[in-house]
């Protein structure tokens, strides 16, 4: 597992031991991050269920800001402050290590907002609908923002609700990543 494009290009990543975590494909993550590279110059990331910290740490050597990790498994906090300091983002990157909900609620309350939001569950947690729902209840997209959600093929959740709609899917074998906006940036 490494980074593969930006300032920090080609560095290698630990990953977590055991099959509980399931890193992003090197394929997936280049197309995510090929569809999403205009808006990461100078973007606030929120990585929910943070795995590795991959994803944010992509996001930060490609030009985003700042970058929030979300993770609540202690071998993988491990593995992610561990990736943050070999890759030199500690100023710039926040571990939240919480639940999901509980730290989208702390977020929430502190008027935080992203650019870009990553939400990689545990495919079977079927948690997509309730982290959703408690990202538009705490406004934690900004207007122009894109949520990026990585699930199994077969999984087929509700993906838009009264704040968000879907702009695109694409398939990467039994992968699927679903780009999501506010209705109301759509309509513009």
């Amino acid at each position: 597992m490494r980074i593969i494009a930006g300032k920090n290009g080609s560095r290698k990543l630990k990953a977590v031991a055991g099959k509980n975590t399931r890193p992003t494909a090197d394929r997936v993550k280049e197309g995510v991050f090929s569809t999403i590279a205009a808006r990461l110059p100078d973007a606030e990331v929120l990585d929910v269920f943070g795995g590795t910290g991959a994803i944010a740490l992509e996001a930060l050597s490609r030009g985003a800001r700042r970058a929030v990790i979300i993770e609540k498994n202690k071998a993988a906090l491990e593995v992610i402050r561990a990736n943050i300091t070999a890759c030199g983002e500690t100023d710039c990157c926040q571990v939240l290590a919480k639940d999901a909900l509980t730290a989208l609620a702390q977020l929430a309350a502190k008027k935080a907002a992203f650019d870009v939001i990553y939400i990689d569950p545990p495919y079977q947690a079927k948690l997509y609908e309730s982290v959703l729902a408690a990202i538009a209840d705490g406004c934690l997209l900004k207007t122009n923002g894109v949520i990026v959600c990585e699930c199994a093929k077969n999984y087929a959740p509700s993906w838009t609700n009264e704040t968000f709609c879907l702009i695109k899917e694409r398939y990467y074998g039994d992968t699927v990543i679903i780009y999501l906006t506010h209705k109301a940036a759509k309509e513009e």
